[in-house]
């Protein structure tokens, strides 16, 4: 959500600086906007919303937001649920056939 302190002019997805990731889509009006943001790599991605990226009524340049910093923790999650999966599966393997163990060593 970005939000502005009035309403502004002149905001859209390319005035979002993002790292690690890029705006899908922006939606809104006025003072209030919803943007999407699909982070592309491992590690976290940061957005951020430069100054001058929008105009007020008056003229006036919108001032820089603050960084916002989204943690990245899916490939990390997936890692392990595979990992555990893959150990579970083995350990069931070996119960039902345990002339199999000697391979495994």
């Amino acid at each position: 959500m970005v939000t502005f302190s009035e309403a502004v002019t002149g905001f859209e997805a390319s005035d979002i600086a993002v790292t690690n990731g890029s705006v899908s889509t922006v939606s809104g009006s006025g003072a209030a906007y919803v943007a999407q943001i699909m982070a592309t790599g491992n590690g976290n991605t940061t957005v951020s919303v430069p100054a001058a990226a929008a105009t007020d009524s008056a003229g006036n340049s919108s001032t820089a937001s603050n960084m916002v910093t989204i943690q990245n923790a899916t490939v990390e999650k997936t890692q392990k649920a595979i990992a555990q999966f893959v150990q579970s599966r083995a350990t069931q393997l070996v119960s039902s056939q345990p002339n199999l163990s000697r391979f495994l060593s």
